[in-house]
Parts: C-alpha cells; sequence; structure tokens
C-alpha cells in the first residue's frame, strides 16, 4: 500500500510542476494548437532545476529540500510576473483548452500506468548490463552533497567529471515527492518514458492538428523498433534462413515463448563494432542515464521552437521584459542539454539555427527574394544566433569548467563505412514513409529529383560510402523543397523537411566524423552511433508520423488515393502497414521478455511486483544489504569509504553506489573513460589493494591519510579478494580503526 502512495506522491508533484509551468510555455508557444501543454510539464523540470542548480553552484543555498522550495517559488514568481506582465486570464486559458488538456493527460497517464506495471515487474537496479549502479550512485550523491558539482563517487577527493543533469533532477523530484530513492530510480524511468509519448504526441498533434496522429507520433518516437525484431521472429520460424539471417536462433517451443524469451539485446549489435538502440528499448531498459532521459527533453526542444519561433512571435516582441524572457527561457532550455547529455547540445544549436533561419525566409520562394530578404535580415539572423548561443554557454559555463570529462580528444575523421542493409534495417519504415513524403510533394519536379539520384548513386559508388544513396536525396530535395513549397500549410511541411534534413545531416556525420575518445580501433566510433542516432531516430521518427497525415489526408498536393494507381495505392498502404507491425516486434518482445519472461540479463527474474529497485538484492546479498541500510541511517553527508576496486557491469563498488559515499576507485574502466588514460586509476586501484592486503599498518595509514579515508568497509568481496592476515589489522589496531558495525559477513570501521 505504501508504495501506492509512493507512486501518487510522485505524480502529484510532477502534474503541479506542468501547472505551474503551463502560463509561461503558453506565453512563449501560444499559437499552437495544445497552448504548448503537452511540454509545460518538461520545461517546468528545466526551468527548476536549473534555479535549484545555480543556487548549489554558486554556493547561494545547500542542496537540499530548502533549496528545493526555493526554486519552486522562484518559477512560481516568474509564472506569476508572466501572468501580471500579459495579463493572461489562467481560468479562461485552461477552459479554452480544457479538451486538449483531458486528451494531454489521458495519454500522459496511459504512458506513466503501462510503464509502472512493466517497472513493478522487473524493477532491479541492476548491474549485469547496465549503468544502474553508476546512475544510481550519481542520484545518490547529489542527494549526499550540499554544493555542486557533487563528488565522484568512484573516485574519491574529487568533483564528478560527468553530466549529471539527468540525476540532478530525479533528486529533485526525490526530495519534493518524498519518496524513497530505491523507488523514486523506478519512478524515474516510468516519468522518463510518460514525457516523451506526452511530448510526442504534443508535436504530432501541433504539426497535423490530429490527435490520432499525435498518438502516432508518441509510438513511432517512443516505442516502435528496428525491423530487426522481424527478422529474428522469421528465424525462429523458419530456422533454414539462419544462412541468410545473422541472428542467434532462441530454441523454444512455441512462438508465445518466443515473445517471453526475447534476445533483446542482440539488436543493439547491428552495425559491426558499435552498438545502436531504438529508443523504446532503452526506456524500456529504464536507465537513469543522460542519453536516455534527455529524450523527451529533445523532443520537448524541437516543440518548443516550433512553438515559439516558427508559429510564435519570437521575432516580433517589441515588448523590453517579453524579449528578455524569451531570449532567456530559449537560452536555458538549449544549454540544459550540457548539463543532461552534452552529446545533444551542438545538434540543436545547429537546429535551433536551421530553424531561425527557417523562418526568417518562410515566405520566400523564388531566388531572387531569397537574395533580397538574406541582405535585409542577415545581421538579424546572426545576431539572435550569435546571442541564443553565447548565453546558452555563458549559462552553463560553471559545469563546463568544473566537470567536464578529459577523455575527449577531438574528432576523428572517417570513422566507419555503415553498410546499406545494416542502415535500412534501422530505419526501414521511417525511410520508407519519407521518401514517399518526398516524391509526392515534389514528383512535379521529376528532372531536379532524378539528377539528385544519380548524384547519389554516384558518390556512393566512387566513395564505398553506401548510406548516400539515401542520404543525399533525404537531404537535397527537402532543401530545395523548404526554397521553394507554397501549399497551404506549408510552414508545417516546410517544419517536417528541416526535422529530415537534419536527421540525414547527422547520419552523414556518423559516416565522415566520430568523436575520438577512449575506444580505440575498431570500437572508435561506437559513442558516436550510440548517441547521434537517438537524435537521428527522434527527428525520423516525428518526421515520419506526420508525413503520413499529409500523404494520407491529401493536404494540398496530389494523393495517391484517389481514383489512379489502385495497385500502386494498395500495394503501398499494405507495405505502411507491414513494415508498423513488423517494427512493433522487438518492442512488444522485449516489454513480455522483461515482465512475464525468464530473461535474467538484468539481474533476478522478473517476477516481483514492486518498485524497490533494490528489493532482489536482499536475497542476494543480504548482509551487505544490511551493512547499506545502517550506512544510509547512520552516516550522513559526504565521506570516504574503502571498498575493493569494481568492475565494470559487474556486483562490485556496491557501497559506494548504493549510499552515494565515495570509494578511492569504483568502476576503472568507466573512470579511464572520463578521465582518459593518464589519470590515476591504476595507482589508486594499486593503492586500496595495498591497503587491504598488507599487515604493516604504518603504511596503511599512509594510503588512507593520503585519500583522507574515513571508514573501511570489509564484506564478502573483500574477504574472497584479499588476504585473512591483511584483514585482520584493522581488528589489531584498535587505536587506528574503531569498529562501528558488524554483522555475519560484514564488518564496517570508522578510522581514527
Amino acid at each position: 500500500m505504501i508504495e501506492y502512495l509512493y507512486v501518487i506522491s510522485w505524480f502529484f508533484t510532477i502534474e503541479v510542476i506542468g501547472l505551474i509551468t503551463y502560463p509561461i510555455v503558453s506565453f512563449m508557444c501560444g499559437n499552437v494548437h495544445d497552448k504548448g501543454y503537452s511540454i509545460s510539464k518538461i520545461l517546468g523540470l528545466v526551468l527548476l532545476t536549473f534555479i535549484s542548480w545555480i543556487l548549489a553552484l554558486f554556493h547561494i543555498c545547500k542542496f537540499g529540500s530548502i533549496n528545493v522550495l526555493i526554486s519552486i517559488f522562484l518559477l512560481i514568481l516568474l509564472s506569476v510576473l508572466i501572468i501580471n506582465h500579459n495579463k493572461i486570464d489562467i481560468i479562461k486559458l485552461l477552459k479554452q483548452n480544457k479538451n486538449i488538456i483531458i486528451k494531454s493527460e489521458l495519454v500522459f497517464i496511459a504512458a506513466f500506468v503501462i510503464f509502472l506495471i512493466i517497472f513493478s515487474k522487473n524493477p532491479n537496479i541492476s548491474y549485469a548490463y547496465s549503468e544502474d549502479f553508476m546512475d544510481y550512485g550519481f542520484i545518490k550523491s547529489i542527494l549526499r552533497t550540499e554544493y555542486l558539482p557533487p563528488p565522484d563517487i568512484w573516485y574519491a577527493g574529487t568533483t564528478l567529471p560527468y553530466y549529471y543533469g539527468v540525476h540532478l533532477i530525479v533528486a529533485i523530484l526525490t526530495l519534493l515527492s518524498n519518496v524513497p530513492t530505491f523507488i523514486s530510480y523506478n519512478l524515474g524511468g516510468v516519468m522518463n518514458f510518460a514525457l516523451a509519448a506526452l511530448a510526442s504526441y504534443g508535436i504530432g498533434y501541433n504539426l497535423t492538428k490530429s490527435s490520432f496522429y499525435g498518438i502516432l507520433t508518441a509510438l513511432f518516437v517512443t516505442f516502435i523498433g528496428f525491423f530487426s525484431g522481424f527478422l529474428q521472429l522469421s528465424l525462429f520460424l523458419f530456422p533454414d534462413l539462419g544462412t541468410i539471417i545473422e541472428y542467434r536462433h532462441v530454441d523454444v517451443q512455441n512462438i508465445f515463448e518466443w515473445f517471453r524469451n526475447y534476445p533483446f539485446y542482440e539488436i543493439g549489435r547491428i552495425i559491426p563494432y558499435s552498438m545502436v538502440f531504438y529508443n523504446g528499448s532503452v526506456l524500456l531498459q529504464g536507465d537513469i542515464h543522460g542519453n536516455v532521459v534527455s529524450i523527451p527533453f529533445q523532443v520537448a526542444f524541437i516543440s518548443y521552437i516550433y512553438g515559439n519561433i516558427v508559429k510564435g512571435t519570437f521575432f516580433n516582441t517589441a515588448d523590453r521584459f517579453n524579449q528578455i524572457v524569451k531570449f532567456l527561457i530559449l537560452s536555458i532550455f538549449l544549454g540544459f542539454f550540457i548539463l543532461i547529455n552534452p552529446w545533444n547540445y551542438p545538434t540543436y544549436v545547429f537546429f535551433t539555427g536551421f530553424v531561425i533561419f527557417l523562418t526568417i525566409f518562410k515566405n520566400i520562394n523564388s531566388k531572387e527574394a531569397f537574395i533580397a530578404t538574406f541582405s535585409k535580415n542577415k545581421s538579424i539572423l546572426f545576431e539572435y544566433l550569435l546571442t541564443i548561443g553565447f548565453l546558452s554557454v555563458i549559462l552553463y559555463s560553471g559545469h563546463i569548467i568544473l566537470s567536464s570529462s578529459t577523455s575527449f580528444s577531438g574528432i576523428g575523421l572517417i570513422g566507419g563505412k555503415t553498410e546499406l542493409f545494416d542502415f535500412l534495417e534501422i530505419f526501414l519504415l521511417f525511410i520508407f514513409i519519407m521518401i514517399t513524403f518526398i516524391w509526392f510533394l515534389f514528383q512535379k519536379h521529376l528532372s531536379e529529383i532524378i539528377c539528385i539520384i544519380l548524384l547519389s548513386f554516384v558518390l556512393a559508388w566512387l566513395s564505398g560510402f553506401q548510406i548516400l544513396i539515401i542520404t543525399i536525396p533525404l537531404i537535397l530535395i527537402p532543401a530545395f523543397g523548404i526554397l521553394t513549397i507554397t501549399n497551404n500549410g506549408h510552414e508545417n511541411i516546410k517544419y517536417i523537411l528541416l526535422l529530415i534534413i537534419t536527421g540525414a545531416l547527422l547520419c552523414l556525420f556518423c559516416e565522415f566524423f566520430y568523436v575520438d575518445d577512449i575506444f580505440g580501433f575498431p570500437y572508435h566510433r561506437m559513442n558516436t552511433l550510440l548517441k547521434i542516432y537517438t537524435e537521428v531516430w527522434i527527428f525520423f521518427g516525428i518526421a515520419s508520423a506526420c508525413s503520413l497525415y499529409f500523404i494520407l489526408r491529401d493536404f494540398s498536393f496530389p494523393s495517391i488515393f484517389k481514383n489512379r494507381y489502385n495497385t500502386i495505392k494498395t500495394i503501398w498502404l499494405l507495405m505502411v502497414i507491414f513494415l508498423i507491425v513488423a517494427s512493433t516486434i522487438s518492442p512488444l518482445a522485449m516489454s513480455l521478455s522483461l515482465t512475464n519472461g525468464k530473461n535474467t540479463l538484468y539481474g533476478k527474474p522478473p517476477d516481483l511486483d514492486t518498485l524497490n529497485g533494490l528489493d532482489y538484492l536482499m536475497e542476494e546479498r543480504p548482509w551487505d544489504m544490511s551493512a547499506i541500510a545502517w550506512i544510509e541511517e547512520n552516516i550522513d553527508g559526504n565521506h570516504i569509504i574503502l571498498e575493493a576496486p569494481g568492475k565494470c557491469y559487474t556486483y562490485s563498488s556496491r557501497v559506494s553506489a548504493l549510499t552515494g559515499l565515495s570509494t578511492v576507485i569504483g568502476w576503472t574502466s568507466h573512470e579511464l573513460t572520463w578521465r582518459g588514460h593518464g589519470s590515476q586509476v591504476n595507482i589508486r586501484k594499486d593503492d586500496t589493494d595495498l591497503i587491504y592486503n598488507t599487515t604493516d599498518n604504518n603504511n596503511a595509514i599512509k594510503l588512507l591519510e593520503k585519500y583522507n579515508v574515513d571508514f573501511i568497509f570489509i564484506g564478502e568481496l573483500e574477504k574472497e579478494k584479499y588476504s585473512n592476515d591483511g584483514l585482520q589489522k584493522f581488528s589489531g589496531y584498535p587505536e587506528y580503526y574503531m569498529l562501528i558495525y558488524e554483522n555475519e559477513c560484514v564488518s564496517i570501521y570508522e578510522v581514527i
């Protein structure tokens, strides 16, 4: 029963934040159909987190309940100022938009409940093939800290060299809702999907004026998966296809068992030496990780600048107060990606520039008019771009200076060449719909289209980059269309074309460039594809769902569903239906496998009905968990605790991860990734081993003082790894070590 109260408290907290922010977003996006309601919760989280972060970063107010309450007050104050200055009638606003508000809330509630059920069946905050331990530890560290950035739980004595914005969001909501962290972690994952579905529904609805296509947009962006699922199922049904389809055959009795035992972890390996995931798969896994939690914020940003710039009065605000507020909020929102997932920031800087450019030239349909308008507005164009870009960096400069990882060494050239079949296996549904959309928009310009297609084939043949066959047409034809199209409703069509161009440009970037990090050849572009293809999925997903609306509803251009080419029409429609169904196989099977199957990849078999993410460890590691519960109850604030060095994706570094206390060295591979090979990771590992193993207490004391260790944890892992003689010294020198906790398998000493 108590867990239901936690769920209600969490849900109510999000709703209140959204209501506080609705007047702000309705003022910014007042010309779109939902008045920005679908992104009010997300914008509220952005502003609330930003205020709280500023207060703690600049030591204005310690992070904690008071900090968060002050931030809520300041958010309310901003909302009231905008209401009063612009004479917004809140009651009238709510009454006029009650229908879309109700529809939006139904989408949010449905998505929230669906994922609540899924997560309650498999809630494990686990360590195998997951970064749950890391993400949970970051949240616990933030909740223990007084000021930001938080301490690095796995590199004691330093602050976190990683983007921690998503963890800060969950920490803030944990404080506001008064939900235990081992439950709020899972509620954060549930919220993440619900917000992504709501924001996707909103942008789809605003671009098409249709709730159906809003829901379809949410399905495409947040749930639908790779064509791989269909291939995997085909291999099970027809094992002889094993010579063609390179997936593992699942040896089960029937198709129902196949869905319950779906090997979903194989889908990320489509492109050799890389990992790519569709959004639904990472949302289902529930990690509170930057590239996962940023999904709803990316969708919301796309929706926000559509409402604020394309449909809004961003360029025509004479009121000085309103102009400052609009610039400030847009800059806060754009810069927020630096805090939650810096990989997204360059993309949305360029996308913002594209949208501003599109808006300035939205009524241009000739070369002469374009040149004249550019000459007249070029100073405004660059002034706006520079101001927004500059502000977004300055506002988050504290994070850039204090928390930037040193493991990235620049941009590398020619990261690899993605095979065309692999690319289609990932984006087939979206590409099929977008190509159809482009064809029927510009079929009157047949000669130009043929030239572009021929160019793409020639470039692909000469360079060896196979996906140029697709990406070049998806860039050049829509770009041509943006400059020429004058159809009724052309603003929305142009925005969809811009989404297509941006997604295709990102795909092209991944072919010619990669972010040079710790992963060496041939895995050098693994991170680049993993992070950027998530962005591509969002751009293509929104564009594809909304493109279907314009294709099927015959909105101002020749339709394929009018008395001609009946055979082609039927085949095309059946293909779309088939691809949609085929693309739902993987996420549907993954959902069933996680909730009702026997898949133990992420820890204990999913037979639970709880949101307690640590419940399974109480059975698997009861002595550790009893000691960790004691630490949570009796040790406040930031301290350094010694435990055995950790190895990623194993049950290790568990004390630091589950309490938020820092340890000398945790998951070594992750610290090497963040800090580079020139760090002290291996020295710290050797020093920790020596502290535990040495029988010379003087050496141990010197090293404990070197790292300012406050507590020493001796559990099952330490007893398995280190010599008994070395461990006995802690009980043999009571003048140096005070035993403060003990159970059958665990001892905790305080260094005196």
